[in-house]
């Protein structure tokens, strides 16, 4: 699992390995000094045993084994969903929810999180179209998205009528989209191989014959 600069490995043991960029604590190991070599998480930080790992570009999610989500790095647009402050953190945060509240599937993007809980429903915080949401929040929509992939400047989500819908930079108009836009493409497979993306470009199917490529 990796973010921009930094990355994680999990041993068939369980044994967490980080290394990279650390300047906004993305590794979680209580300190901002990168480090050059994979180091083991735990003995930076040992009060929590992850067993699972998601990179944003900046900040990072670990989920333990009683399905509890702590988050630490960049929280500079509430990414973290821990509240405003602090603006980073370098120590693994529990994130406060209600305790009825299960997510199954955390993905990140540079300054948000969007996160699937176990009835389906969407929740997202940090830099939401121009507001910084810095705690999870169940998403209102006529339109129900049952998947999103994220890169690290936009995003794609896919209706359950199988549209796709976009939020962030558009490389081929060249500009921003602050809010979620219908876009011209029809998704024809729910095979995670058929729609994916890159850090800075997309690749997403048009038809079965035809492919878009979004730098």
């Amino acid at each position: 699992m990796s973010g921009c600069f930094h990355a994680f490995g999990i041993t068939d043991k369980g044994i967490i390995y980080t290394w990279g960029d650390n300047r906004s604590g993305q590794l979680g190991i209580g300190q901002l000094i990168g480090q050059n070599e994979p180091v083991i998480m735990e003995r930076f930080y040992s009060d929590v045993r992850f067993k699972k790992i998601i990179c944003g570009s900046f900040h990072t999610y670990g989920i333990d084994k009683d399905e509890c989500i702590y988050a630490w790095g960049d929280n500079s647009d509430g990414q973290l969903g821990i509240g405003e402050y602090p603006k980073a953190t370098s120590v693994p945060t529990i994130i406060t929810i209600t305790t009825n509240l299960k997510f199954k599937k955390i993905i990140c993007r540079n300054l948000q999180t969007f996160a699937f809980d176990v009835n389906d429903n969407l929740y997202a915080w940090g830099e939401i179209e121009t507001f910084n949401i810095p705690t999870p929040t169940l998403v209102q929509s006529n339109m129900k998205l049952i998947k999103i992939i994220c890169g690290s400047f936009s995003m794609y989500g896919i209706s359950d009528n199988g549209e796709i819908y976009m939020n962030g930079y558009d490389f081929i108009a060249k500009e921003k989209r602050n809010k979620l836009t219908k876009t011209n493409m029809i998704f024809v497979s729910h095979n995670e191989n058929k729609f994916k993306l890159s850090l800075l470009n997309s690749l997403v199917l048009k038809k079965e014959a035809d492919i878009d490529i979004n730098y």
